[in-house]
C-alpha cells in the first residue's frame, strides 16, 4: 500500500458509531425475513458501520471482512458462527440439488454467518414509515435499501471451515452516515443484545433522535411502540409494564450515552400510571460537524472517482493506491473536486459555497502542499 493510501489506526472498538437513521427506526422489522439469524444481521449490519468509520480503505475495492475480529467485537462465539444455518438461502436460491452438490465440494454457504452474508447480495433492507399529513389522513411509505454488492469467499482445501471474505458495499449503503444518523453504542448493543433488550435500546436511539430534532425535552409516545420493541407480549398490562421497567432499567445501565429517560403517567381517561413519556434534560447535542464534514467529503471524492474511472473501479480487487493518487493530483478533475467540498458542506454545515470560497480554495492548496494534514483530517 502507498504511503497515502487512506487507512485508519483507531482501534476504539466500542465508541459511538453512525449509522443510518433507517436502521434505528426500522430497526424492529427490517431483518424480520432473516427469520433465527435477524440478530446475527443487525449486528453485522452495525459493525459494517463501525469498520466503514475506522478505515476508509474498506471502501476502495474489496473489503477484507475478519469473522473472529466480528466475533470478538459484537460479542459472538465463532461456533456460534460456524454453526449450520437452518434455512440456507442459496439453497432456496439455486434450488435443493445444485445445493447438494455445492456442498460435496465443501464450496455450499451454509453457515450462520455465509448464510447472513450470501442473503445481503441478494435481498435489500426493507424500511417502512407512517405518519399522518395536515388534513388528518395517514400516509404509509415503504422503501429499501442495499447493503453489499458482492462477497468475495475464499476457501482453504487443507482448512474447509476457515474462510477468507471480501466484501464490496453499496454506495447507497453508507451515503447516509454523515447527515442522516443515529449514533449507536456497538458494546451496549452487544450487551442488550444478551438481555434481549437491543430493539427497545434502538428504537429509543430513534425517539431521542426525535426529540433532538424537535428539542423538545418532553415526548409522549406509545405503551405498546414500546412493548413491541421490546418483544413483550404478555395478556396482562401491568406485567407487560413490569417486564417493559425492567428492560428499561438494564439499557439505563449499559447505554451511558443515551440520555432519554422513560417514565410513566396516567392516560388522560386512566386510573394507572401506562402513558410512557420521554425525557430529556440537556438537549445539546455532541458537536462533531467537521469530522463529518471531511468523512462526508471523502465519501463525496470517492464517488465521484466511481464515476469518472469505473474501468478502475471494476477491474481491480483494490483501488486505494489509484485513488490516492488522483485525490492529491491538484490538476485532476479539479473543477470536479471543488464541487465535491461544496456539497459536502452543504450537507453538513446546512451552508452553501461558491466553488471558489476562500475555504474551497484552502482545500485544494492543501491537496498540492500539505497532503498529511489533509488525510489526517480525513481520518480523525
Amino acid at each position: 500500500m502507498s504511503e497515502t493510501a487512506l487507512t485508519s489506526t483507531e482501534e476504539n472498538e466500542f465508541s459511538l458509531t453512525r449509522v443510518d437513521k433507517n436502521f434505528t427506526s426500522n430497526s424492529f422489522s427490517t431483518f424480520n425475513e432473516y427469520g433465527e439469524e435477524k440478530t446475527l444481521a443487525q449486528s453485522l449490519v452495525l459493525y459494517f458501520y463501525h469498520k466503514l468509520q475506522t478505515s476508509y480503505s474498506d471502501l476502495l475495492g474489496i473489503t477484507a471482512f475478519d469473522p473472529y475480529d466480528f466475533a470478538k467485537t459484537m460479542g459472538y462465539s465463532r461456533t456460534y458462527l460456524q454453526t449450520a444455518s437452518s434455512a440456507p438461502y442459496q439453497k432456496e436460491v439455486e434450488g435443493e440439488k445444485a445445493f447438494r452438490l455445492l456442498q460435496e465440494k465443501g464450496e455450499a454457504l451454509d453457515s450462520r454467518l455465509e448464510n447472513v452474508l450470501y442473503r445481503m447480495t441478494q435481498v435489500k433492507m426493507h424500511l417502512k414509515y407512517g405518519g399522518k399529513l395536515k388534513d388528518g389522513r395517514s400516509i404509509t411509505e415503504i422503501d429499501s435499501l442495499s447493503i453489499l454488492k458482492k462477497v468475495v469467499f475464499i476457501t482453504d482445501p487443507a482448512k474447509p471451515k476457515r474462510k477468507i471474505f471480501g466484501l464490496v458495499f453499496h454506495e447507497e449503503f453508507y451515503s447516509n452516515i454523515n447527515s442522516f444518523f443515529s449514533r449507536v453504542e456497538l458494546n451496549a448493543f452487544s450487551n442488550l443484545r444478551k438481555a434481549n433488550a437491543y430493539n427497545l435500546y434502538l428504537r429509543l436511539v430513534h425517539l431521542q433522535d426525535i426529540m433532538y430534532t424537535k428539542q423538545l425535552q418532553r415526548m409522549e409516545t406509545t405503551f405498546n411502540l414500546l412493548c413491541e420493541a421490546a418483544e413483550i407480549d404478555y395478556t396482562q398490562a401491568r406485567r407487560n409494564k413490569n417486564e417493559l421497567i425492567k428492560k428499561l432499567k438494564i439499557i439505563a445501565q449499559v447505554a451511558t450515552s443515551l440520555k432519554v429517560k422513560v417514565d410513566f403517567e396516567k392516560n388522560k381517561n386512566g386510573k394507572h400510571k401506562f402513558q410512557p413519556v420521554l425525557l430529556i434534560e440537556d438537549l445539546q447535542q455532541i458537536d462533531d460537524r467537521e469530522k463529518r464534514f471531511y468523512s462526508e467529503l471523502f465519501n463525496q471524492l470517492h464517488l465521484l472517482f466511481i464515476k469518472l474511472y469505473p474501468e478502475i473501479v471494476e477491474g481491480k480487487s483494490s483501488y486505494s493506491t489509484d485513488f490516492s493518487d488522483w485525490l492529491f493530483n491538484v490538476n485532476q478533475d479539479h473543477a470536479h473536486k471543488r464541487k465535491c467540498y461544496t456539497t459536502a458542506y452543504a450537507k453538513c454545515f446546512n451552508i452553501t459555497l461558491d466553488t471558489y470560497d476562500k475555504r474551497v480554495n484552502t482545500f485544494m492548496s492543501e491537496i498540492q502542499e500539505n497532503r498529511a494534514k489533509l488525510l489526517n483530517r480525513f481520518l480523525q
